[in-house]
This record gives C-alpha cells, structure tokens and sequence, in this order.
C-alpha cells in the first residue's frame, strides 16, 4: 500500500504541478507483456479539477482475448469498475465526471504472439473539447496517425486522414495523390511530375479545360513594369523556340512552320516588263547593295535571284543574305564570282550551302560586283514605299558587316527574290 501510495503522490506532483498552466494532463498507466494486473500507477485527477476523462490503448502482438477494466477509488485501497473494455485492438473509452483516483486492470490477456498492451490517461478540464498531440493526428482524433498521412480537417474541424489517396513518402520526399507510391516528386494517380531547378517536370500530356463556355482556362498575368517574357517554349535541348514578349506579343523564336511561296521578292515582280522595271542601274566595282525582303514563313533558302539590266556576260556577282538585326551575313554565294548572263532577266545565284531562314521574318539581300561594265535592275525613286535600302562601299569577295538602314535610298536596292 505504501507503493501505491508514493505513486499517486508521484503521479499527482508531475502532471499536477509539473503542467501548471495547461489545462490538459497526460500520463502514461500501464504497460503489460504477456499476463495480466493491475497498474501501480493512479490517476488523482479530483485535485486537479478534472471532469473529462479519457483512456485510450494500443496492442501488439494479436492476442485473441483482452478484457480492460477502468477503476475508480476514493482511497486508492478500495476500487469499482467504471469501464469494462474488450482490448484486441487499439481502442479508446471516454468517462465524464468526478472521480478521486482512476487506475486499469487488465483481468483477461491471452493469445497471440509476445502480445502487449500499452494503457495512457488523458484528462481535460470541464468544457473542453478533446485537443491531441500532433503525433496522433490533432484535433479531434486519439487514434495515432500512419506514417506519412497527410492530415485534413473534416466535418466539425476533426482531423482525418486518407493514405490510399493522399500520402506523404517522408524518406524520399515524395508526395502521392490518388495512390500511396510515389516514383516521383508529385505523383498524381500515375501520371507523374517532379520538380528539378528548372521547374516542374511531367510524364503526360496536360490539358486545361475551361468549366464553362465564359471561363478562361488559363492566365499569365505580369508584374508591375514586367520585363522579362511572360512565359516561353523549349524543346528537348532547352532551346526557346516561342515566347510572349513583356508587351504581350508573339514571337517565334523557331519560326512558324507552314506552306507558302517558295520564292520572296524585294518588291512585286510581275506587273512590268523586266526591262522596264526599277533602274538599269551601272555598278561600283566592290559597293554592296542591299535592300530588305520579308519572309512569312520557315524555309529553306538555295539562293537568290537578282534581275540583270540591260548590259551583262562581262562582270561577276556575289549574292549574300543577311539576317534581321544585320551584322555578318548568314549566307552567301562563292566569293570568287559568278559570271553575269542573261539581259533583262532573273539569273539564280546559289549559296554555298543552303539556309534555313525562319519567319515571319524580315532579312536583307546582298549584291556585289566586281566591275562597273555590266548593270543591275535596283529600285528605282517612288517606286516602292514599304522596303528599305542602302549600299556602302567595300572590297570585292568581301561582304561587309550590315548596319540595318531605316530610310530608303534610289537606285541602291537590287531588284531579287530569295528561293
């Protein structure tokens, strides 16, 4: 008796005093292997104003019979059963009301293997709801949550959990929806994703779809004085080949792919006479000319095509391609030449190697010549409006570095069509 008494005291000191200021009282009453007994631990829960009682076990080992009694005494000597509880499973018995010691006696325990019972009171001051460690799934559940359970909140603020549908792989730092394994960062009931530096990864096709026909599926908003795109396509090698620039427009980095003409012009072919069009224009030996043409779609480009004048077979030409912020030319034909042929007609000049030009873009045709006796067909003053022209003197074989010109100039811009 002296034991028992030197534990209520015990008990009394560390969950009374030892917990002053919190309104809930844990302690643990009783731990069993194998046989049965009464716990030497008891609850004096009078002194400590508790009205709310809980007493909740956990068994292991799959006994077949398991019979739990909640006591009560007013002496600790003297007990009367409160409770009688089946206990093969973990279970749970809540008892309201003023009691001067509480204690258990497991009088049934057979079966199973190695089997054990672990017993712990809970006490919670009148008007109290059942509050929850953390580690047993918070509010609402005494019932120890499975590892990785992702907790939630159901009817009446109670934490539940659901690990067939949404579980936490805490060892690989995985998270699954509509499954419990995870091959991946976020695996969502199998299709997968993960997240590496440069963003979110998946293994599917995903699509958007709007709910309603008034519905937009998707929007990117910028930030304030947004400078960078607002969003960007890539292939395989991370390459952009797409983007929406900061002002919201569209700019295909990798050209839009689509049939079209297989040749673009400087200026409109067709109406006049090539004898009578632009300016039967005499040479500078090493000037380049250039004059812009607009490419509306992806192709690939062979050469260009320039119109003679009316003078030709004694002078060579070089034909070059520049692209859309000029700089160095991104093709051209043999530096050495090729000779002239063919009065008042379109003479086709190859590249050296074929170019895939990407549109819609805009890009600028290069002529030089070696000679002044020979002339070429360039747009003439008020003809055209919409293209831009300019030459500069140089070296021939040599084709210069491309200053983009803004105005037009008479005479400068040869008359040609890429193809």
């Amino acid at each position: 008796m002296l034991m028992r008494l030197m534990a209520v005291m015990a008990l009394a000191a560390g969950i009374g005093f030892g917990q002053s200021g919190s309104s809930a009282v844990f302690s643990q009453l009783f731990t069993q292997q194998s046989a049965t007994g009464q716990s030497v631990i008891f609850a004096n829960v009078r002194n400590l104003g508790i009205t709310n009682h809980v007493i909740e076990w956990t068994v292991a080992g799959g006994p077949s019979g398991c019979t739990l009694l909640v006591e009560s005494s007013l002496d600790a000597v003297s007990w009367s059963t409160a409770s009688t509880n089946t206990c093969t499973t973990m279970g749970n018995v809540a008892l309201t009301g003023t009691y001067m010691y509480l204690t258990v006696n497991l009088t049934a325990f057979t079966g199973g293997s190695s089997p054990n019972i672990s017993v712990n009171y809970r006490g919670y001051l009148p008007g109290q709801g059942l509050p929850v460690r953390v580690t047993e799934g918070g509010t609402g559940s005494i019932v120890a949550f499975t590892p990785g359970s992702v907790p939630y909140a159901i009817a009446g603020g109670v934490y539940s959990q659901d690990n067939a549908n949404f579980f936490w792989d805490f060892t690989n730092k995985r998270l699954c929806l509509l499954s419990n394994t995870c091959s991946n960062t976020l695996d969502v009931g199998g299709g997968k994703f993960y997240v590496t530096a440069a963003g979110l990864v998946g293994s599917r096709e995903q699509t958007v779809t709007a709910s309603s026909a008034g519905v937009v599926p998707m929007t990117v908003t910028g930030a304030a004085s947004q400078t960078a795109d607002l969003w960007r396509l890539k292939n395989s090698a991370g390459t952009v080949v797409a983007r929406a620039l900061a002002g919201g427009a569209i700019q295909p980095d990798s050209g839009v792919s689509a049939t079209g003409r297989s040749r673009y012009a400087t200026i409109p072919v067709g109406s006049v006479a090539y004898g009578s069009t632009g300016t039967n224009t005499t040479l500078v030996a090493g000037t380049i000319y250039w004059a812009e043409v607009y490419i509306p779609a992806n192709i690939t480009l062979t050469g260009v095509a320039v119109l003679n004048g009316a003078t030709v077979g004694t002078d060579k030409w070089i034909v070059g391609l520049y692209a859309t912020a000029g700089g160095a030319a991104v093709a051209n034909s043999n530096l050495s030449g090729t000779a002239s042929s063919g009065a008042d007609a379109f003479q086709a000049i190859a590249f050296t190697a074929t170019y895939a030009a990407l549109g819609p873009a805009r890009y600028w045709v290069a002529f030089q010549s070696n000679g002044t006796t020979d002339t070429l067909r360039t747009i003439a003053a008020n003809t055209y409006i919409d293209v831009f022209t300019k030459s500069a003197t140089g070296s021939f074989g040599t084709l210069p570095s491309l200053t983009v010109p803004t105005t037009f100039t008479a005479d400068k811009g040869p008359v040609a069509y890429v193809y």
